[in-house]
């Protein structure tokens, strides 16, 4: 029987010392497949070209020639130079400053139509509201303030009207509820007491700033539907010492950037703590605010109005030169002796009191207070 050929035997390879090796790389079956060569790009047809969508019913878009045409309502006040006649209001201040006590004599002011510390005219007089939730006796507060008020000392039918338990937050049903009171009682200026009292609790992940502007936009829209101010009571943040005065309000850039305008109200570090004055500043959207020195008085639970103008945040170093220097006339020199200022500082406190019209030079190196300061600080 013929014997078949058979395979040959596969070939073992071996190093010198006989140690078993692997076969090359050429000869090796490798199992992965090889890929396929890229297939051949295929033609399609160009885009089509993109129609622009149509602007939603609420966008307004005016060319610089129609907005000129435009027939706009001219931006009015309440009180001149301090409350605008329609938008949010900021009062704010450290507490215990008589944040209240101001924002009470504004309301009986408009009330009464009496110019605020006489020298403020309300330019639009009627009724206003008082909503009082941040002191749990704010009733009595507020019944003192009214009792000893002078214009209430002539008569007692001034439209006031106070409301100390609100049932909602602020929010939709609370703008609802604001909206009819408004309504019900034709009101011209609104003081909420205080935002912080009113302020809803903040959902997790929130955008912060956006919620305090949506908050105090929509207050803000309500106040212009109705064409009244909203005299709204804030607090300082703790952590807002040394920023200017209009951002140390608490909360985020929103509040401020929302509102219409802006009260700030604080002590003067200067003088001790049982000192009556303050220094309240504004600013506004549309107009340019006032700064000035106000006195509270005891005899009718309210503040006078001591001084007002550019030195008006100096009052305290004010009070302290007229202390150290009754007589008048005073020097650099003296002002280092006297203060325990350096020469330097001395310069840089004189000029700034030159720059602010407190003070004028008589002469060479001497100083005396002009004669509208000096007669303030009698």
């Amino acid at each position: 029987m013929p014997i078949l050929p058979s395979e040959p035997p596969p070939r073992r390879y071996t190093s010198s010392r006989g140690k078993r090796l692997s076969p090359p790389a050429a000869l090796r079956l490798d199992p992965t497949p090889a890929a396929p060569p890229p297939a051949a790009p295929s033609v399609t047809a160009p885009p089509a070209p993109i129609t622009p969508h149509p602007a939603p019913p609420l966008w307004t878009i005016h060319s610089a020639a129609e907005l000129l045409t435009l027939d706009l309502p001219d931006s009015r006040m309440l009180i001149a130079d301090l409350v605008p006649a329609a938008g949010v209001v900021f009062l704010a201040g450290p507490p215990k400053c008589g944040k209240t006590v101001l924002a009470v004599q504004i309301a009986i002011g408009v009330a009464s139509g009496c110019d605020l510390f006489n020298e403020f005219p309300i330019l639009s007089e009627g009724p206003a509201l008082i909503i009082e939730v941040d002191d749990p006796s704010g009733e009595r507060a507020i019944k003192q303030y009214l009792s000893a008020a002078p214009a209430f000392a002539v008569t007692d039918r001034w439209p006031v009207h106070i409301i100390t338990k609100v049932p909602y937050s602020f929010g939709p049903k609370f703008l609802e509820w604001l909206d009819c009171r408004v309504l019900d009682f034709d009101i011209k200026l609104v003081v909420i007491d205080s935002y912080t009292a009113l302020r809803p609790s903040r959902q997790r992940a929130c955008d912060i700033v956006k919620v305090e502007r949506d908050e105090v936009s929509q207050l803000d829209a309500l106040a212009k539907k109705r064409n009244c101010s909203f005299l709204v009571i804030h607090h300082d943040s703790k952590g807002s010492f040394g920023m200017d005065w209009s951002d140390r309000s608490a909360g985020t850039f929103a509040l401020g950037a929302a509102a219409e305008g802006q009260i700030h109200m604080a002590r003067f570090s200067d003088l001790s703590e049982t000192a009556t004055e303050r220094l309240v500043r504004s600013r506004g959207r549309h107009y340019g605010g006032v700064a000035g020195v106000l006195r509270f008085r005891e005899t009718s639970l309210d503040f006078d109005l001591v001084m007002q103008g550019a030195a008006s945040h100096l009052f305290g170093e004010l009070v302290t030169l007229r202390d150290e220097f009754p007589f008048g006339g005073f020097t650099p020199h003296l002002i280092v002796e006297k203060l325990g200022y350096s020469r330097a500082t001395a310069h840089r406190f004189i000029a700034r009191l030159l720059q602010a019209g407190a003070i004028v030079k008589t002469q060479y190196g001497l100083y005396r207070f002009a004669d509208a300061i000096a007669e303030k600080l009698k």
